[in-house]
């Protein structure tokens, strides 16, 4: 990891580079979300890696946004990059929609989008009483 971290939402947040073959260059990495109480995996899926917008288990023959790990569903950690190294992430909220938009520039000079789901809380999060 060389790239800074974001904590948001209950969520760490972290790309990972792999340097490639030092006589032909690149590089490749992965975008990470865990847990940061514990740095475990979630238990419903975050990231949208079929990019169909959904946030959805895989079922038989659809390929939905989890994966196999020991004969069950479930949801992946990371999304592997498409365009070489990767920096930290822009992150975009989408109002309404609930979920949030991840771009990371790559080593190849392209970028790469990974939907997730709002980490955000929404609505009132704290109170304080100013008069009795």
């Amino acid at each position: 990891m060389i790239a800074d971290p974001i904590l948001q939402g209950g969520r760490i947040i972290f790309t990972t580079l792999f340097p490639g073959d030092p006589c032909s260059g690149g590089s490749d990495g992965w975008l990470m979300e865990l847990q940061a109480r514990d740095g475990s995996r979630f238990d419903a899926p975050i990231l949208d890696i079929n990019g169909d917008g959904l946030f959805t288990v895989t079922t038989g023959t659809t390929q939905g946004d989890t994966v196999t790990n020991g004969g069950q569903q479930v949801a992946p950690s990371g999304v592997k990059s498409t365009v070489g190294g990767l920096q930290t992430p822009t992150i975009i909220n989408i109002p309404g929609q609930g979920r949030q938009n991840k771009i990371m520039s790559g080593a190849t000079g392209n970028t790469q989008e990974v939907g997730e789901r709002d980490a955000l809380p929404r609505g009132r999060t704290s109170w304080r009483q100013l008069w009795p």
